[in-house]
């Protein structure tokens, strides 16, 4: 069971006596879209179930246009943000990890299945550069030559034209691209061992 929250006196005042708003997308399926006019995904999922068990109202205020809604200024500021590694950024707290997404190897299907990266030898293995994984990898297996890639679906087109071996993204968006596209060329190789962690981003605020 993973804690979303310490729970030390001050930080129990700070939940208390504060209202959070949490900060989302409309287009970044699975984790938040909206559907029928209603946001849904994991994270309004994660936000629903901690506003049940801090048994407080929390709001959601979704991006237009990639700008910002007005927010009510007694508000404090709330985000999903991802990374493999352990988040730090001034101005900001952040929670434990309250969830794990599997980093994965997607391949066409005739592709064998790869039990160690470390074997493969002089080929191109694109990552999608929201991992920011990339420079970790570069060090644990010189010899691929890894391109970072802006999204998703660039990292699918270049594996459906060949130009690169093998695509490495997190499980939860390529196994959505992949099924929603019915690409039925393309597989879930292998899982990395690294995972893509999941925070909480709170604005820090006395």
């Amino acid at each position: 069971r993973r804690v979303l929250f310490r729970s030390n006196d001050n930080e129990i005042k700070y939940l208390e006596n504060n209202h959070f708003t949490l900060l989302t997308d409309d287009d970044n399926i699975p984790f938040s879209f909206k559907l029928i006019n209603k946001l849904s995904g994991i994270e309004v999922s994660f936000w629903n179930l901690i506003s049940q068990k801090l048994s407080k109202p929390l709001s959601i205020e979704e991006s237009l246009n990639n700008e910002r809604l007005n927010i009510s200024s007694n508000s404090i500021k709330t985000k999903f943000v991802y990374s493999f590694d352990k988040k730090a950024k001034d101005g900001y707290l952040f929670t434990v990890p309250i969830s794990q997404i599997p980093i994965t190897v997607v391949t066409k299907n005739d592709k064998n299945f790869i039990t160690d990266l470390g074997i493969l030898k002089n080929i191109n293995v694109g990552v999608n550069k929201n991992l920011e994984i990339i420079q970790t990898l570069q060090k644990e297996y010189p010899n691929i030559n890894f391109i970072e890639l802006v999204s998703t679906d660039e990292g699918i087109e270049k594996l459906e034209k060949n130009k690169i071996f093998a695509f490495i993204d997190n499980m939860y968006t390529i196994s959505h691209k992949i099924d929603k596209n019915n690409l039925n060329n393309l597989k879930i190789n292998t899982s990395l061992n690294h995972k893509l962690n999941m925070y909480i981003q709170v604005e820090a605020k006395n």
